[in-house]
């Protein structure tokens, strides 16, 4: 949404916003999608937040700034 890639809905899940982000940009989508996960057990599955997750996390948001997002067809 910061990138303005993904319109701002209210209510979108974690899971949602990887699959739709990655599709945009794929050379992160795995991530994306491991970061939702990450986000969820912390979060809702009440998981203790580790260092490691943290860095994961934050290396995640710094790959994402860097990478250009894919043309879609019909844009």
């Amino acid at each position: 949404e910061e990138r303005a890639l993904l319109d701002v809905r209210s209510g979108r899940t974690a899971d949602e916003a990887a699959a739709e982000a990655g599709v945009l940009l794929p050379g992160v989508a795995d991530q994306l999608r491991q970061g939702a996960r990450l986000f969820d057990d912390v979060h809702y599955g009440g998981r203790e937040g580790t260092e490691a997750a943290y860095q994961a996390l934050t290396e995640l948001d710094e790959r994402c700034r860097r990478e250009r997002p894919v043309a879609m067809a019909g844009s």
